[in-house]
């Protein structure tokens, strides 16, 4: 950022320099990050956020098996390398892909006993021999969009294997749906400083975290981004 002025236009150029194809960043996850970056290079983002996760919701069914699927899923929580298993929402039944989609809706006792906040990964499988993935999806919580929710279409998804299926496992016109609500009704990640979060959220979330947070903002105030002129001397004999 500070040659290009958008995400969009750097990914562009990046592509165009790494394949003839212009094909450069290409993972669901990779590119939800990448937009991440964008909103926090923009301060549109100021503070992590803890969320509690309501349901997730499925239109249209994946086959995985006998025209269906027996869809369950885990959520893991993410630091660097440290990547914990934090909760396993149990297989029900078989899905028909004749059915609308799949919904899974937590109870209160579950919803308030798992509190989510920085990065994480929740894995959908399919119950049977070797409870199979079906596709995974990566997030932060600070940055889920107002309205406390996430859609995800199958290009959105990951692996980005899933696109070469032929729509036989993963339908095209896919969408999964992961509705969350707010830890605190005080703090809101798109309003509220660093400094200004309240304590509740501040025993939620860690020093940590908080103190992270803290240096990647004193690192984007005190870099010196390049303009246009230089970042033609720094690109010299390359043509954006």
């Amino acid at each position: 950022m500070g040659y290009f002025d958008n995400a969009d236009d750097c990914l562009k150029f990046f592509g165009h320099q790494r394949f003839t194809c212009g094909k450069g960043v290409s993972q669901p996850c990779q590119l939800r990050y990448l937009y991440y970056f964008e909103a926090f290079y923009r301060n549109k983002i100021k503070s992590p956020a803890a969320k509690r996760l309501r349901g997730i919701q499925f239109v249209q069914v994946p086959n995985m098996s006998g025209g269906g699927c027996v869809p369950f899923f885990e959520i893991y929580s993410c630091r660097g390398l440290d990547i914990r298993k934090q909760f396993t929402y149990p297989a029900q039944r078989q899905y028909s892909q004749k059915e609308q989609g799949v919904i899974f809706l937590l109870t209160e006792q579950q919803k308030q006993g798992m509190t989510l906040q920085g990065d994480v990964k929740i894995l959908f499988k399919h119950a049977g021999f070797s409870n199979k993935v079906i596709f995974r999806i990566m997030f932060n919580t600070a940055f889920i969009q107002r309205g406390n929710y996430i859609k995800a279409g199958k290009m959105e998804l990951s692996p980005e294997d899933i696109r070469k299926d032929k729509n036989k496992v993963i339908p095209e016109d896919l969408i999964v749906y992961i509705h969350f609500e707010d830890f605190c009704e005080v703090c809101n990640p798109y309003e509220t400083e660093i400094e200004d979060l309240c304590q509740n959220c501040v025993e939620e979330i860690g020093q940590e975290t908080l103190n992270e947070w803290r240096s990647a903002k004193q690192i984007m105030t005190e870099h010196d981004f390049p303009d246009k002129e230089l970042g033609h001397q720094l690109l010299a004999g390359v043509d954006p």
